[in-house]
């Protein structure tokens, strides 16, 4: 069953997910995408991962293994990821690690 989902943030932002299958456990707190993951973020980043395990009732979101993103700046790529954020209704963070190497591409447009 293909999987989709959109998080909506508090300042107008949004945050979708896609998967070619996944599952959703609510008496566990949790929904997971499995193969052909892809999150793409309100300005346009979009990061590709084969799983993503997310939780239902805040942002909360790690990706196993690793990861390929394409945004304005370029290409970045990384062994890990989580999407969260500190606070209810605060920003949020897309951290990358373990290995993270970014191809920055002068002639794209800055933001």
């Amino acid at each position: 069953m293909t999987l989709k989902a959109e998080i909506r943030m508090v300042a107008g932002g949004r945050l979708t997910l896609r998967s070619d299958r996944g599952t959703v456990h609510p008496d566990q707190d949790l929904a997971r995408f499995i193969g052909n993951v892809a999150i793409t973020t309100a300005d346009g980043m979009i990061v590709e991962t084969e799983a993503l395990k997310t939780e239902l009732s805040r942002v909360q979101a790690e990706s196993p293994g690793a990861i390929r993103a394409t945004s304005d700046l370029g290409e970045l790529t990384a062994g890990h990821m989580e999407i969260t954020s500190e606070t209810v209704g605060g920003p949020v963070h897309l951290l990358f690690t373990n290995g993270v190497k970014l191809v920055y591409d002068p002639l794209k447009p800055e933001r």
